[in-house]
C-alpha cells in the first residue's frame, strides 16, 4: 500500500489482540493502523470460520443476490451481479459483467480468453486491497479541486489520510478441471534484507519499498524501489506528446507527500489499469521542471504501451534508470543505497525456479538512531543470525473459483459454495 508511513506491520493479528495508548506518550501512525488492523484481521477470520475461504448466502436480490454467478459463452464468460465473500472480505459486482468487458482489458488477458475457447477450463475471481490518495481522487474529481472526502479547504489543501478499498478481477484457467486444486498465480520468491557491516548510513528514518514492476522468473522480473514507500505523487491536470517525449501538467495542492520529482528523476504514469493494481504502469525519466513545479517534461515512456484512459498519476521512484533485474549479477543480490543489502532468492522452497508477481512489494523501515534496518533476522546453527527471507508483504491477495466449463456437456459446472442465511 503506497503511503506516507512511519512502519508498517506485516500480520499484527499473529501476537497481540488490541493496541493500548498510554498517557503523555507519542502517538505513532502504525499504532492507529495497526489497531484497525487487528480489528479488520479478527472479524475476517470469525468470517472465514463461518463462511469458508469463499462463498454466498442463497436469497436475496439485486446487490445481496449471491454474486458472480457465470453464464454466457465459454469464449466470453458473463459474471452475474451481486455479492460474494472471498476470505472475509464482501466482493461486490454492481452489473453483470462479460469477461472482456472488465475496464482496462489487457493484452495478456485477451490471450488467456483465447487459450479458454473450445476446452475446459476454470473461470475464478481474484480480489486484492489497494490504496486510494488523496491525488489520485484530486485526477478523478476534475470538477472539485478538493477531492471530496480528502481534502479540506480548511487546511489549506493539507493531505491527511488515504483510503484502501477492495479490487477485483475476473480471471481465466485454461485447461483446469478441478477448481478444489486450482493454484493461482503467486510470487514463491523471497526477498532478505540486510546492511553491510557499517550498519546503515542514512540520515534520515525511511520506509523503503522495493516493487516487483515486471512480472516472471528471477532471470526476466524486474523491480523499482522508493524511499518514501512510493508516497510521493502527484495528480495529472493534462497529457500532450511533444517532440522528444511528454509535457505533462500537475496539480499541485499543497502539503502533499513528499517534495515532487525533479529532473533525472523516474516516475511512473499511473492510469486507471495501475491505480487499480491490474498491471504497472509505463516509467518515464523526469527531462526538466518548471520552477513551481506545475509542468513537467518527460522522455519517452519505457515500455510503450497503449494507456487505459488518462494519465491521473505521477509517481516517483528513486533508482536511477527504468527499472532493475531482479537477478543482480546472477545471484539476486544488490547494494541499494546507505548500506542496504538487498538478496533476491532465485529459487523457491521446492528448489523450481521463483516467480515474482508484478506489483507484490516489500517495505523496510531504516532508523539512522540505531544505525540499523528492522527486518526479520533468524538463528543460525553455527551462531549468529542472518535475514529472513520473507514473502512479499503487499498487497493482499485472495481468490475464489467461481465456474467450470464442461467441453462435452456445454455447460457451466458450479463452482461457488452457496449457503443458507445464517439467520434462517
Amino acid at each position: 500500500m503506497h503511503g506516507d508511513f512511519s512502519r508498517w506491520l506485516d500480520d499484527p493479528v499473529a501476537s497481540y489482540s488490541r493496541v493500548l495508548f498510554q498517557q503523555g506518550r507519542v502517538q505513532l501512525d502504525q499504532d492507529f493502523n495497526e489497531q484497525i488492523a487487528l480489528g479488520l484481521a479478527l472479524q475476517r477470520l470469525m468470517l472465514r470460520d463461518l463462511i469458508g475461504p469463499h462463498g454466498a448466502a442463497r436469497g436475496g436480490s439485486g446487490p445481496d443476490a449471491p454474486g458472480f454467478a457465470i453464464g454466457g459463452p465459454p469464449d466470453n464468460p458473463v459474471a452475474g451481479a451481486g455479492r460474494y465473500w472471498v476470505e472475509g472480505w464482501p466482493v461486490r459486482n454492481a452489473a453483470a459483467l462479460a469477461l472482456d468487458r472488465q475496464p482496462a482489458w489487457q493484452p495478456e488477458e485477451e490471450a488467456a480468453r483465447r487459450q479458454f475457447v473450445g476446452g475446459a477450463g476454470l473461470v475464478w475471481l481474484d480480489v486484492w486491497e489497494r490504496s486510494v490518495s488523496a491525488a489520485e481522487q484530486q485526477a478523478l474529481s476534475a470538477a472539485s479541486p478538493w477531492a471530496p472526502g480528502f481534502l479540506d479547504p480548511a487546511l489549506g489543501g493539507a493531505e491527511t489520510t488515504l483510503r484502501a478499498r477492495l479490487a477485483w478481477r475476473l480471471r481465466v484457467a485454461p485447461g483446469q478441471r478441478d477448481p478444489q486444486r486450482f493454484v493461482p498465480p503467486r510470487t514463491t520468491g523471497r526477498l532478505a534484507v540486510a546492511t553491510a557491516e557499517a550498519g546503515y548510513a542514512g540520515q534520515e528514518n525511511r520506509l523503503y519499498r522495493v516493487e516487483i514492476h515486471t512480472g516472471g522468473d528471477a532471470a526476466t522480473a524486474r523491480f523499482t524501489w522508493s524511499r518514501d514507500n512510493g508516497a510521493t505523487a502527484l495528480a495529472v491536470r493534462a497529457m500532450a506528446v511533444e517532440p522528444g517525449g511528454l509535457r505533462i501538467e500537475a496539480l499541485r495542492p499543497g502539503g502533499l507527500a513528499g517534495s515532487g520529482p525533479r529532473a533525472g528523476d523516474w516516475v511512473e504514469l499511473i492510469d486507471a489499469a495501475a491505480a487499480e493494481g491490474v498491471r504497472r504502469g509505463p516509467l518515464a525519466e523526469v527531462l526538466q521542471v518548471a520552477p513551481d513545479g506545475a509542468v513537467l517534461h518527460l522522455a519517452p515512456p519505457q515500455p510503450d504501451i497503449a494507456l487505459a484512459g488518462p494519465v491521473l498519476l505521477l509517481r516517483r521512484w528513486d533508482q536511477r534508470q527504468a527499472t532493475l533485474p531482479v537477478a543482480g549479477q546472477g545471484d539476486g543480490r544488490h547494494d541499494l543505497e546507505d548500506g542496504l543489502r538487498l538478496h533476491f532468492t532465485t529459487e523457491d522452497a521446492r528448489g523450481q525456479p521463483a516467480r515474482f508477481l508484478a506489483g507484490d512489494a516489500w517495505l523496510i523501515a531504516a532508523r539512522p538512531a540505531i544505525g540499523a534496518i528492522l527486518w526479520p533476522r533468524e538463528a543460525q546453527a553455527s551462531g549468529g543470525t542472518i535475514a529472513t527471507a520473507c514473502r512479499p508483504q503487499w498487497p493482499w491477495r485472495g481468490h475464489a473459483p467461481l465456474a467450470v466449463f464442461d467441453p462435452r456437456a456445454r455447460r457451466w459446472r458450479e463452482a461457488r459454495r452457496l449457503f443458507d442465511p445464517l439467520g434462517g
